[in-house]
């Protein structure tokens, strides 16, 4: 019925739609479905009908309107029209798609001729009543009305054309049957809109260049407005998300050929916008969603020449990067007679099935793969247009996948890498001729001979350039070997290198864990408690002897004690290991907080260590031998020193035997060097009389040889450490067949794509260039929404339903306008000046963005006076910011703390203002990484607020800091202000 049969579903018919608004001159033509609304909005911009061409030629049905009009002009358009264009509706079946769309249709259609424009023609058709049975069609009345041109028919217009539509009803009678009126009737209730309003509104908020095609002013063309839509449109479009491209992208992504560089502009440009519910719009269509001109350019190969019609193939082959080369290929299926299908263009790029073949950086062929497997394929254009449903992935009307299936190795291409186009047009290709209901090509011998030609070219292609023994294809192999083995060398790299990770994380989260609990704290104290009776017991003894012996034990015991202390929070970091910058940030973390440890446990430890030692030495001294005492702690430590070095050694000369000769004698040095200083140590001691010294300083002198005797050890014995571990690396590469130079070779290829990515992270900056853009903008809208808010107002007053909503706007926007203020101190950038900026302002400022916030989870905001009196010469737009930015984090953490902790508090310091508030305490490891750009341990963060406060402060002089991390501490931070007590003093002298 209606022709229904040659329409496959609501792709194909809005497929013919836009033939049909192509046939008529459009240059746009554009489809908005308001899923909210049920509706869907068909609009071009095309030269439209007449009153008589609508009445006459698109109402009538079984009429073809495009008999003998196979190439035509429209040169009172302008230039565009005076471009010929081939006919590309058939059989007077696309007026009649919209049946397929929804049962009712609302059509508005201008006119623009030779004479000028028309009025407008307004029609409200429901298809059901060409599908009753036994009904006589010259009985059907189809409501049509005129209105003036360079309007919209407003609500009243379509309870008209409703109306003439019910009277129609009433006069076919009995003929009508009851079911079938009560279906229609219902159908009609639900066209209970204003066109004119749904028209507007959907070029509200943009700028006039994106406006769709209007029918306002000088406007023409047609638009369909259907509603309510099938509900398997929705069901297609969810699909999207789900399995890939939908069967409406299939058929209608790529209408225009808009993916080539270097090519002339479509006719027309066509685009599907899905209006969520959720306010969302989504182009399935448009010219983004399409392969673009930058994206054909980057694939990986490129085919581009022109079958002539003899079928010969010439034209350049694009290998990788290389510049292209010449390639001809003749097709043995032409002996001699011109080719039934004419000549033709083909231009294609083709993509490498993975990453590592690929030029393209990882995160672009992630982004290319799932466009590829999307939408990739060879689509056929004719004079521009594409024809169906050459293009869909799942129509490979080349075999090219099941050639690729039978042999691989051989046939190399697959279609979904493929983005492509074949170019015909009318005038050459006369015999290529669709089939009804868009199903492709007849299978005539024009048909067969255009197939013929293409697979040929695609065989000859994989067996000149991409077999392994291919006679043209030395480019292609010696690159992707290249590329193979680079894979493979990175991938026994990482192989290598990922225990060693691993374990140096692990070690790293152990140490944090257990600083966080305070564990070495709870070691020092216990080693502390542990000695203090030790020290007790052996002031307590009477026998030189004796007491000299337990002394030494007692000082050999605690030294192991703190070694092992100081040993167990030791962690070491990997030789020849790339770090990760998380891992990198963890290293300067543990390093810091580590020789924290040292300040604060281990060197105050061992000083009261010592204190009791020279206390025993002051009360008890003359009781003991001096130089015994000093000789047994030092050969005890000798013995020790020369123990880790014995170990060193052997581990050492263990791991030279994967090595080279030549490392023994750098062995030897160390242990020769380290034995020179221990005499050298030695010797110095023999020659001090130590005999006449009191207590503080023989154990001072004692202290000294250690600290040379530590010194040498650490500096020998780390030395020997990390020469084993390079041996181990370097046996370990060798035994996995890794050369170190290509290891080095690759990881600096690595190193340059890492640095090229870097520099598409400058893009960052344009957001700063765009908030100028944005606040201009903003303003602008604003000053709108105001006015019309006041002119609204005496609206809502009268009447009762506007009243709640309009106090719901107004509050709305009163909160939305106190976030817009943000935007006021960056007006003060421009001029960049400094001025007196007072706590007291800063603390209005915060208010009044925070302040509903505060009240909302119940947060106390304190200000203290001390720095409300304080004013400091700043620029506002630098400093504000940094404020926004802590008190926002403040708030995000504050929320699942208990009520007595929801607390922010700024306050004054001699080094600057204080910011802490209740929330949880920032990890150790954390006190530098939160200002690292991109980090952020909130949920979807985006980690770039203190990043750039700390930034702008530093370009300032300024600086921000945490002051005191750790779980257990409130977070505090500190805006340095470098110029307070100047500005002060400054404030002061002008009082004076």
């Amino acid at each position: 019925m209606l022709g229904r049969q040659q329409i496959a579903g609501i792709p194909t018919a809005l497929h013919e739609l836009f033939k049909n608004a192509y046939d008529a001159f459009a240059t746009r033509v554009e489809v908005d479905l308001l899923v909210n609304r049920r509706t869907l909005i068909l609009r071009d911009d095309g030269y439209g009908m007449t009153d008589d061409d609508f009445r006459e030629r698109w109402l009538t049905l079984g009429t073809e309107s495009k008999v003998g009009e196979s190439e035509h002009t429209a040169s009172w358009l302008g230039d565009y029209g005076k471009i010929p264009r081939r006919m590309l509706g058939e059989k007077g079946i696309g007026r009649l798609a919209v049946a397929v769309i929804s049962p009712v249709v609302l059509v508005l259609t201008r006119a623009k001729r030779q004479e000028g424009l028309h009025d407008l023609v307004a029609s409200l058709v429901h298809w059901g009543l060409f599908e009753i049975p036994g009904l006589d069609l010259a009985l059907i009345r189809i409501p049509v009305i005129n209105l003036p041109g360079g309007t919209l028919p407003g609500q009243a217009d379509v309870e008209h054309l409703k109306m003439l539509t019910m009277t129609g009803l009433d006069a076919l009678g009995k003929a009508l049957p009851a079911e079938d009126r009560q279906r229609i009737e219902a159908d009609l209730a639900l066209m209970n809109f204003s066109p004119k309003a749904v028209l507007e509104s959907l070029d509200q908020g943009i700028g006039a260049e994106e406006h769709g095609p209007s029918l306002l002013g000088n406007g023409h063309g047609t638009q369909f407005i259907l509603r309510p839509y099938d509900s398997v449109l929705d069901a297609d479009l969810a699909e999207a998300a789900e399995r890939g491209a939908s069967h409406l992208e299939k058929f209608l992504i790529g209408f225009g050929n808009t993916m080539l560089p270097d090519f002339p502009a479509p006719p027309i440009r066509a685009a599907f916008r899905q209006h969520r519910e959720d306010g969302e719009v989504r182009d399935f269509i448009g010219e983004r969603a399409f392969f673009t001109p930058d994206e054909y350019r980057t694939a990986d190969h490129a085919i581009e020449g022109r079958f002539d019609e003899y079928g010969q193939f010439r034209g350049t082959v694009r290998i990788f990067d290389k510049p292209p080369v010449p390639y001809t290929l003749n097709w043995p299926g032409a002996k001699g007679a011109p080719a039934f299908c004419g000549p033709f263009e083909l231009r294609c790029g083709y993509m490498q099935g993975y990453p590592h073949q690929s030029l393209l950086s990882p995160e672009d062929f992630a982004e290319m793969d799932v466009k590829l497997s999307r939408i990739g394929g060879l689509y056929i254009y004719r004079d521009g247009v594409r024809i169906l449903p050459y293009g869909n992935s799942d129509y490979d009307f080349l075999n090219i996948e099941r050639r690729r299936t039978l042999a691989a190795k051989d046939w190399f291409f697959s279609y979904r890498r493929m983005l492509g186009a074949i170019l015909i047009t009318g005038e050459e290709n006369r015999t290529l001729q669709e089939k009804a209901g868009r199903e492709g090509f007849r299978e005539n011998m024009a048909y067969r001979q255009f197939k013929a030609m293409l697979e040929n070219l695609f065989m000859s292609l994989a067996k000149d350039f991409f077999r392994k023994d291919a006679p043209l294809g030395d480019e292609f192999n010696r690159m992707r070997e290249e590329m193979d083995a680079r894979k493979d060398l990175l991938k026994k790299r990482e192989k290598l290198v990922s225990h060693r990770k691993e374990k140096f994380n692990r070690a790293l989260e152990k140490f944090f864990v257990e600083v966080e609990t305070g564990l070495p704290g709870a070691d020092t104290e216990h080693l502390k408690d542990d000695f203090k009776p030790r020290f007790d017991t052996v002031m307590a003894l009477q026998d030189p002897d004796e007491m000299g012996v337990q002394l030494h034990r007692l000082e050999n015991d605690f030294r192991s004690a703190l070694d092992a202390a100081r040993q167990r929070y030791k962690v070491s970091r990997p030789q020849g290991v790339g770090m990760t910058k998380q891992m990198t940030a963890d290293w300067q973390a543990y390093r810091r907080v580590y020789a924290e440890l040292e300040a604060n446990l281990f060197a105050p430890l061992a000083a009261h260590f010592d204190q009791r030692l020279a206390e025993l030495l002051e009360r008890r001294g003359a009781a003991l031998n001096h130089r015994l005492l000093l000789r047994n702690a030092l050969e005890s430590r000798q013995q020790s020193i020369k123990t880790a070095a014995s170990r060193g050694e052997k581990e050492a000369r263990g791991g030279l035997t994967r090595a080279r000769d030549t490392i023994t004698k750098g062995i030897s040095a160390s242990i020769h060097r380290l034995h020179n200083e221990i005499e050298t140590v030695l010797a110095d001691f023999e020659r001090t009389p130590v005999k006449d010294m009191d207590g503080e300083a023989v154990v001072s002198f004692r202290g000294t040889l250690e600290r040379r005797l530590d010194g040498a050890a650490q500096q020998e014995i780390s030395f020997l450490e990390k020469l084993r571990e390079q041996m181990d690396a370097l046996s370990e590469a060798i035994e996995a067949g890794v050369v170190p130079d290509d290891v080095t070779s690759a990881l600096e290829d690595n190193n340059m794509e890492l640095r090229e990515e870097l520099e598409d992270s400058l893009h960052w900056a344009q957001v700063g260039m765009s908030l100028g853009v944005v606040q201009h903008e903003f303003n602008g809208v604003v000053r709108k929404i105001k006015k019309g808010i006041g002119q609204l107002q005496p609206w809502a007053k009268g009447t009762p339903e506007l009243r709640v909503l309009f106090s719901d706007l107004r509050t709305g926007f009163s909160h939305l306008e106190e976030y817009l203020k943000l935007f006021a101190p960056l007006d003060r950038r421009l001029h960049r000046q400094h001025v007196d900026l007072s706590g007291e302002e800063i603390r209005g400022y915060l208010l009044g963005v925070f302040e509903d916030r505060f009240k909302r989870h119940e947060i106390r905001f304190e200000a203290t006076d001390r720095f409300r009196r304080f004013a400091v010469k700043v620029f506002p737009s630098t400093l504000l910011p940094v404020f926004i930015n802590l008190v926002d984090n403040a708030c995000y953490w504050l929320r699942g703390q208990p009520p007595e902790r929801r607390d922010i508090r700024i306050d004054l310091l001699p080094e600057g203002i204080v910011v802490e508030n209740g929330g949880p305490g920032i990890e150790r490891r954390l006190a530098e990484r939160i200002f690292d750009f991109g980090f952020s341990t909130k949920e979807h963060g985006r980690g770039m607020g203190l990043s750039i406060a700390r930034r702008a402060l530093r370009h300032e002089g300024m600086d921000l800091v945490l002051l005191n991390p750790g779980t257990e501490n409130r977070v505090c931070f500190l805006v340095k202000l470098a110029s307070v007590n100047d500005t002060e003093e400054e404030r002061q002298g002008s009082h004076d």
